[in-house]
């Protein structure tokens, strides 16, 4: 789904409106915080709330600090080619040790090392190449070396005025005290059922409601012309759901192509994770 047709909801965001309320709110005010900790559990659109902030900042085509997710700057945020905005992350980069040192994605790293969070202090003092910040996403800050945190709150503590922190935590325990305290926290939550099949039925038009009896939430995904349906069923079926072509249940009866898919059984999280990928993250 292209980003755009989300634009129906605050943000292109779906279930997260307190969260995006007080972000709009800095922005129009001008008292956004040096840094922000978003918290969650997995696939509640932590990540997303990160880059819908950085594009509210570096929209070309709306004047109110709302981002038209349809600009040039909103695109290449979305799609991560910003230059001065950085994700770090597991396997990240450095600037000590040497070529083979630098990079640690084939080394086998379980945690943010400290040599990425000097990277990012120096980073940080240089002048911001295209906009008016230089904005890092840490994700997930959770995942911070101990020596690495410690390192990070040097920046929290003093940052430069034309810095934007912005940490993504899954377990907000697992975060030194003073790395919480020193950022402004917004805590996101899983859509409530109901909001989120309603999401789901009328986002594109493309998914309506099948049955929502209490052995699971069954959406047909109507297809348009040029999608695959081998390479969406494939991406549905990765993230466990259960998927028939719609002929099977429906030959004689619809004339409509698509796909029928079966959330049964899924946990409320699980339900959440599969349709935000559905959402915010698929071509379906």
């Amino acid at each position: 789904m292209a980003v755009n047709e989300a634009s129906a909801a605050p943000w292109g965001m779906f279930g997260q409106d307190a969260a995006v309320a007080a972000l709009q709110q800095a922005l129009d005010s001008d008292r956004l915080a040096h840094a922000y900790l978003f918290t969650g559990p997995d696939g509640v659109g932590k990540g997303t709330l990160a880059r819908r902030l950085v594009a509210a900042l570096l929209c070309e085509a709306a004047p109110d600090a709302r981002p038209c997710l349809e600009c040039r700057a909103c695109r290449r945020v979305e799609a991560g080619e910003t230059p001065d905005v950085e994700r770090i992350a597991i396997g990240g980069v450095c600037d000590e040790g040497g070529p083979a040192h630098r990079d640690h994605a084939a080394d086998g790293s379980t945690r943010i090392r400290i040599c990425q969070v000097r990277r990012l202090e120096r980073v940080a003092s240089l002048t911001p190449f295209q906009a008016p910040r230089r904005i890092f996403i840490l994700d997930t800050a959770d995942d911070l070396q101990r020596e690495a945190a410690h390192a990070l709150l040097k920046t929290l503590e003093e940052p430069p005025s034309s810095v934007l922190l912005i940490l993504l935590a899954t377990d907000v325990d697992e975060l030194l005290p003073t790395v919480r305290s020193r950022c402004q926290e917004l805590a996101l939550r899983p859509m409530p059922d109901a909001a989120l099949i309603a999401a789901l039925t009328t986002e594109d038009g493309r998914l309506f409601t099948i049955d929502a009896a209490p052995s699971g939430l069954m959406l047909l995904l109507r297809l348009k012309p040029g999608d695959s349906d081998q390479e969406i069923a494939a991406n549905l079926l990765a993230e466990g759901i259960e998927v028939q072509p719609l002929s099977t249940h429906y030959a004689g009866r619809r004339k409509e192509q698509g796909l029928l898919l079966s959330f049964a059984g899924f946990t409320e999280r699980e339900l959440q994770r599969a349709a935000t990928k559905l959402i915010a993250g698929m071509k379906s």
